[in-house]
């Protein structure tokens, strides 16, 4: 039922489930530890101080967790957000960081009603 509402926003959950062996517990186990992750914060705080080095680094970060659970729309979101850091493409980077947010929003509610 959890993992249902997590592909509602476009998580793969086959994918999810395939990398904690089918383990459903432990597949929630680490969703759930999103809840406690600061990189999110930290990116929003970058983007408020022009930091670009920090604010590559919590996308990178970002990016790379979205990718080990198959949280594929902020995975893409947070791809694209790297690459136009790097090429010091601020305004584009902020309109991916406002799509990251509606997404980002709706994990986090599903995640805290999550057995």
């Amino acid at each position: 039922m959890s993992l249902e509402k997590l592909a509602s926003i476009g998580v793969d959950v086959d994918e999810a489930m395939e990398r904690f062996m089918n383990n459903e517990m432990l597949c929630i186990k680490f969703f759930k530890k999103l809840l406690n992750d600061d990189n999110f914060a930290l990116l929003q705080e970058a983007f408020k101080s022009n930091d670009l080095d920090n604010a590559i680094a919590y996308a990178h970060t970002l990016k790379g967790v979205c990718g080990n659970l198959a949280i594929k729309p902020l995975y893409r979101l947070f791809d694209e957000m790297v690459k136009a850091l790097r090429n010091d493409e601020w305004e584009q980077a902020r309109k991916l960081d406002e799509q990251a947010l509606g997404i980002y929003e709706q994990l986090m509610m599903i995640i805290k009603t999550m057995a």
